[in-house]
């Protein structure tokens, strides 16, 4: 089992615990004059003041580890903001299924190229990412080359209802490319 950062400081402020319960105990069963009370009496101010201590010992730590955090967080979403920024940003338009002109238009533009001739037709490598903002639910469409890299813009689709479309418009045009690029004569 891996230590924590905290162990340290949670041990000393348990055992700072335990003691102050004593060091009360005597206080509190004084008879005047009493110098050993007394003592106890400055050493459970003396420990209050050491759990004080390690407790903002561990909420210094836990904040710096919350900030990490959140920076790294705030990293992955200004990233993945940026990436859609620029998916955007080459689209000129949104491309939707409500506007089935343009998706043809992007099938036309990319089928071609992105479709790589097997024997018994072609291949086509899709990357699909699913997010959600406050117009609704999308559906991005990549497709991708035999290195991974994204060909062309992706095709963002609007509602989740026209998902089944898309994919209908897709098998229609592909078959087609498909035929055309296959390596062997059926």
């Amino acid at each position: 089992m891996t230590a924590s950062p905290y162990d340290g400081a949670l041990s000393a402020i348990r055992s700072h615990v335990e003691d102050l319960g004593t060091w009360l105990g005597v206080w509190e069963g004084r008879k005047e004059p009493d110098a050993r009370a007394r003592r106890c009496a400055s050493d459970a101010v003396d420990a209050a003041d050491a759990m004080l201590r390690d407790l903002h010992t561990i909420r210094q730590q836990l904040i710096r580890v919350i900030r990490d955090s959140d920076d790294a967080t705030a990293a992955r979403a200004d990233a993945l903001l940026a990436r859609m920024r620029e998916d955007e940003a080459g689209l000129g338009e949104t491309i939707t299924m409500t506007r089935e002109a343009s998706v043809v238009r992007w099938l036309d533009e990319i089928l071609p190229q992105a479709m790589r001739p097997t024997p018994s037709g072609a291949r086509l490598d899709l990357r699909l990412y699913f997010s959600e903002n406050k117009e609704g639910q999308w559906l991005s469409v990549a497709v991708t080359d035999a290195d991974d890299n994204q060909i062309g813009r992706s095709l963002p689709i609007d509602k989740p209802e026209s998902i089944g479309p898309y994919f209908d418009a897709l098998a229609a045009k592909a078959y087609k490319v498909a035929a055309a690029k296959r390596t062997k004569p059926l």
